[in-house]
């Protein structure tokens, strides 16, 4: 009895690996709810009786037909049933193998201890193996997510799904198959199965370090590809207003010089005219806004002067008036720009989407150097959601903008979480939202 029960939590504890590892492919992150966990426990019993008493060892790919069913509802949320299906192949074969290897790794190990090694050691050891594999799992989560990521936009994708596809087709030959075509091939293959099934996962190994590289390379050179042209745009923008303010100087001495034989006539009528006629249609050479973007000339971080660039003429655009204060020239930071780059677009994004819905339709924008190395950037603007809870904000998938959006400022707490050098303080009144960053110690 004590070994069926033995038997019976092993299977679930694989089945919980595959499932894991499943679920954290497709990016489907809250792997261990109840519901989850039911679903395995009551598949693997079902599955594990079933080969009991079948002794068909192929019923195992049942496992894998749960995970594509179970992975189907992510079509709506437009992920493609190739990529679904993928990850189910994928992580199958990819957990069976890590489960090869740590079982072997304990084996081995075992044998180099006095203690016997008897029928209950025989299960109790692949149960603490599958056990140390699911921990594993769990620890290494948020990499399988990251390498989710990275695998839907890898170009080498089909390679992956075939040699997933391959290897699970290897594996059930492997498995002691009852079926007569499969023992067929089984003694074909016999001599090279394993050759082929380790040869088949470093060739999936180098594969999947290749997509990690190629597709972080291809987005660090679209990123910067958008840098530079958003860079252009604030080149060409602040050439064209420099153009102006010259030309407006030059028409503003000569107003002064026309104006200075009626100051000194105390000819008012002329004076009067001259104002209306000459001086007041220069508010329009010149205006406000035009103003707040030649400050960010003082801002010596060219991916950070273009972000802020994009940022205050997609808001202006939208009608918001935008308040810069920036008192003096600022230094290049050294800190990972990426991070900082994105972390400070998802807090521009939100007060231009939020400020957008309200009547004041505001943004006031703080750039300021303390001393202490101390750098520091604040976003305030009008919001008109008063339901806002501020410990909810930060939390995955939290959104008041509608459902799958609610990722933002959870990604920008992980960036300050994983840079020391960053500190964010959120603070809300009746009418201003503020978000302050501070950089510190960020000298080159």
């Amino acid at each position: 009895m004590m070994l069926n029960i033995i038997m019976i939590v092993w299977y679930s504890v694989i089945a919980l690996c595959h499932l894991a590892v499943f679920l954290l492919l497709i990016q489907q992150t809250a792997f261990l709810s109840k519901r989850m966990l039911g679903i395995s426990m009551v598949f693997t019993l079902l599955l594990a009786s079933a080969i009991s008493i079948s002794g068909y060892s192929e019923l195992n790919l049942l496992l894998l037909l749960l995970l594509i069913i179970i992975g189907l509802p992510k079509r709506q949320e437009g992920m493609p049933v190739f990529y679904i299906v993928g990850s189910a192949l994928l992580s199958y074969f990819v957990v069976t193998i890590l489960r090869i290897i740590v079982d072997k790794s304990a084996y081995t190990l075992y044998l180099q201890t006095p203690f016997y090694y008897g029928v209950t050691t025989q299960l109790l050891l692949p149960l603490a193996s599958a056990l140390l594999l699911l921990g594993l799992i769990i620890v290494g989560r948020k990499k399988i997510v990251a390498l989710s990521a990275i695998l839907q936009q890898s170009k080498w994708y089909p390679v992956i799904f075939v040699i997933s596809l391959v290897g699970n087709i290897l594996l059930m030959i492997a498995s002691q198959p009852k079926i007569a075509f499969l023992q067929t091939w089984q003694l074909y293959l016999a001599n090279q199965m394993m050759l082929y099934l380790w040869g088949l996962t470093l060739l999936l190994g180098l594969i999947v370090i290749l997509s990690i590289h190629f597709t972080k390379e291809y987005a660090n050179i679209m990123s910067q590809k958008q840098a530079d042209k958003e860079l252009m745009h604030y080149m060409q923008k602040l050439e064209a207003t420099h153009e102006e303010l010259a030309t407006f100087r030059h028409d503003y001495m000569n107003i002064l010089l026309s104006l200075d034989y009626s100051i000194r006539t105390h000819d008012l009528a002329t004076i009067e005219k001259t104002y209306y006629q000459v001086v007041k249609p220069t508010e329009q050479v010149f205006n406000q806004q035009q103003v707040e973007v030649l400050k960010l000339s003082r801002i010596a971080n060219i991916e950070l002067k273009s972000l802020y660039y994009a940022k205050v003429r997609e808001a202006q655009q939208q009608g918001i008036q935008v308040y810069l204060d920036i008192p003096l020239p600022l230094p290049i930071l050294s800190i990972e720009r990426s991070s900082l780059i994105r972390m400070m677009a998802i807090l521009l994004d939100n007060a231009i989407e939020a400020a957008a819905s309200t009547e004041g339709k505001e943004i006031y924008v703080s750039l300021f150097e303390t001393p202490k190395q101390s750098y520091h950037m604040i976003i305030r603007n009008t919001y008109a959601n008063t339901q806002l809870s501020l410990p909810n904000l930060f939390q995955k998938q939290h959104s008041t903008k509608g459902a799958q959006r609610g990722l933002g400022l959870y990604y920008v707490q992980q960036i300050v979480r994983k840079h020391p050098q960053l500190t964010l303080q959120t603070t809300m009144t009746d009418q201003y939202f503020t978000q302050h960053v501070q950089v510190t110690n960020y000298a080159e």
